[in-house]
């Protein structure tokens, strides 16, 4: 199922029933799961490893050299693509500069036509990435989070779980786990489609919804805020994780838009809807 003009390396690993198109080339060091397309025209660089029944599409390149300085030829860092992952048209997605190092794209994820994921990029497991968005050096994007199209996301920043950034956002601060964001780009209220569809319970989503309003409407600072939840009757396992993201951010968070915040904000609690 390897078509005769594509170049496959003699050191490279192929797994059972691994379908190679045209024209494609898999370099030295690359390990092929079984089950796999790999389609036309795609270039698979050196120390690359894609998880089982993955399908990576026409002209997309992966694991190939950052863009970045500090790189140095045949440097042996690392990309690891997961199982049942879609990488779609044109689709890039770079290794580190750094001997060792790993670029790492979760199971489960798809990425659309003209997404580039660079080097040292972390994503979770089932995360979506519409086309023409670009994540630039180190960003972490947890699991099941949806990442709209033409979307810009700065080096060093993380993308909370169950995130949804809408289209068109500057993200150059972190965005929290489970929220959604606006128009503008800033925190609007709860990723509730999100939250709904993953089985939170109602009462799981309403202790983060207590926890938005805690760490954004009652004027404390973010070390307050998490003093406050440390003793909160709504706390669970959702509202801790949130609590660890906002503790633990390097670059802050993104803001709330005040307007669209507080009307998400208000009403009855879901559980007495």
């Amino acid at each position: 199922m390897i078509h005769p003009t594509a170049i496959v390396s003699p050191n490279a690993k192929i797994g059972e029933n691994v379908e190679i198109g045209p024209y494609a080339v898999i370099e030295d060091d690359v390990v092929i799961g079984d089950n796999c397309f790999i389609d036309c025209q795609t270039k698979i660089c050196r120390f690359t490893t894609i998880g089982s029944n993955t399908r990576i599409y026409k002209n997309a390149i992966v694991g190939d050299d950052p863009q970045d300085h500090r790189m140095v030829p045949n440097t042996e860092a690392y990309t690891k693509i997961g199982s049942n992952v879609v990488i779609r048209e044109y689709v890039t997605i770079h290794r580190s500069p750094t001997p060792g190092a790993i670029t790492e794209v979760g199971d489960g994820c798809m990425l659309m036509a003209f997404v580039h994921i660079a080097h040292d990029v972390k994503l979770g497991s089932n995360v979506t990435i519409a086309n023409h968005t670009i994540l630039s050096g180190h960003v972490e994007v947890g699991s099941n989070t949806v990442i709209s199209g033409h979307v810009m996301v700065h080096q060093f920043c993380r993308i909370g779980e169950m995130a949804m950034v809408t289209p068109g956002s500057k993200i150059r601060q972190d965005v929290p786990p489970f929220v959604l964001l606006s128009d503008a780009g800033l925190v609007a209220g709860l990723n509730i489609i999100g939250l709904r569809r993953s089985g939170m319970t109602a009462a799981e989503r309403n202790g983060l919804k207590k926890t938005l309003k805690t760490f954004f409407f009652k004027g404390l600072n973010f070390g307050n805020a998490a003093k406050e939840m440390e003793n909160a009757d709504f706390k669970n396992k959702y509202t801790d994780r949130f609590c660890e993201f906002m503790a633990s951010t390097k670059r802050g968070v993104l803001s709330p838009d005040p307007e669209v915040l507080a009307a998400a904000m208000r009403g009855a609690d879901e559980s007495e809807e």
